[in-house]
């Protein structure tokens, strides 16, 4: 029903699908939505594609490149539609500054915008004027369920947890992983903190990722506020899996950049983008359905992995997740030059130097490593080169658009 309600249209609509759970679910129940309608035409499906020059490393279980993935549901159902965008002509930052404006928040993916953009304006051109997504699925069909391990521990049901905890080790849930999400939401926060900076040290703190200047987050306490609020890394890990769903569903990629995606789609590509697997009703029965459904046997995701059993490949049913925009390191070595003199720019501007700490920005660009770095061994500021750099431009655009007084777009 979610799926029927996103698609009505004048005409049969387009989808944004990955290699993933979520949109290729949602893409196989349209076109049993559009199967009876004669007037109907084949499902278009638009999937990202990294663009060549691409180093092609992106971790340990993760995949980059989702086009044979997306190959193998293509065999399975010939209705599909699959074209795959190449938004590598495009610079990391295309069309920022009217998202911006049309949003009034800055983006933190700004990676992915070449290829959303690419995406509408290809879907307009085929003449398409709404495109599907599974944007909500890891909150609804597709959640991950870990928090189970700590519902387990505080009803006291040892046994359980202990046979949850050996058939995950044997699986991709690693024994630190399992102490995160079964312990620490119980734990106070100075000692959550301290295993946190010793399991994962160089991500502990806001600071891995957020180039924010160190006068300016003290000055304003956010490091407090948000230890007071129990918001972003400050906050424990949920203690069940409806208060993890809940988190996600209000979370600021949920609530910011998926706005700021939907206006951008809208505005300057005359295409409405709609989420079914966010549609209240969904929501609500997902909130609903018992933990074990999403977490048991050391398996997670499980419900949508049942739900999908026979209708979707294995690749993809046991697949591991992708990594979105990929090939962002290529996009942003491209623009170095650019990037260095706009942040030298920003020197003069005391709005942005004050609130973003631009010395570390030009070290990190001055250092940039050949290719993506996966950990601190590559680079040891690597977070801020994989999605802090960019997140960190977003900002200062945006600050500067106030500055200007909020031009329209």
């Amino acid at each position: 029903g979610a799926v029927r309600n996103a698609s009505r249209a004048p005409e049969t609509p387009a989808i944004m699908m990955s290699g993933g759970l979520d949109s290729t679910t949602v893409a196989i129940t349209a076109l049993e939505t559009i199967a009876g309608d004669a007037a109907a035409d084949r499902l278009i499906s638009f999937t990202a594609c990294p663009a060549p020059g691409w180093d092609g490393r992106v971790g340990r279980r993760r995949i980059g490149d989702e086009r044979p993935l997306v190959r193998k549901l293509a065999a399975m159902y010939p209705a599909l539609d699959t074209r795959f965008v190449d938004a590598g002509r495009l610079d990391f930052d295309h069309l920022l500054d009217r998202t911006i404006a049309l949003a009034e928040l800055p983006p933190a993916a700004v990676a992915n915008l070449p290829w959303l953009h690419e995406c509408g304006r290809q879907a307009r051109a085929a003449g398409k004027r709404v495109i599907l997504t599974g944007i909500s699925g890891n909150a609804t069909l597709s959640y991950l369920g870990l928090p189970r391990l700590a519902a387990l521990l505080r009803a006291g049901s040892w046994v359980a947890l202990l046979r949850e905890a050996a058939m995950s080790r044997r699986g991709r849930i690693g024994r630190l992983n399992l102490l995160r999400h079964a312990l620490l939401p119980f734990l106070p926060y100075r000692l959550r903190h301290a295993i946190h900076r010793w399991t994962a040290p160089s991500v502990s703190g806001p600071l891995g990722f957020s180039a924010v200047h160190p006068d300016f987050a003290r000055d304003t306490r956010v490091h407090e506020r948000a230890r007071e609020h129990g918001s972003g890394w400050h906050s424990p890990p949920p203690r069940s899996c409806p208060d993890g769903q809940i988190r996600i569903l209000t979370s600021p990629f949920i609530q910011g950049d998926a706005r700021a995606q939907h206006l951008a789609m809208q505005v300057i590509h005359g295409v409405v983008d709609r989420d079914p697997l966010g549609e209240r009703r969904l929501v609500e029965w997902c909130l609903g359905i018992p933990d074990k459904l999403y977490f048991h046997g050391g398996r997670t995701r499980r419900l949508i992995r049942l739900l999908m059993r026979d209708r979707l490949p294995e690749e993809i049913l046991s697949g591991p997740p992708a990594r979105q925009a990929a090939d962002r390191h290529l996009h942003l070595s491209r623009a170095l030059p650019r990037i260095r003199e706009m942040l030298n720019g920003w020197r003069g501007d005391p709005a942005v130097a004050g609130r973003i700490d631009l010395d570390r920005l030009l070290r990190v660009v001055d250092t940039w490593p050949a290719s993506a770095p996966l950990s601190p061994r590559d680079h040891p500021d690597h977070l801020i080169v994989t999605s802090g750099l960019d997140r960190a431009i977003s900002a200062g655009r945006f600050i500067r658009w106030v500055e200007r007084g909020y031009q329209s777009a």
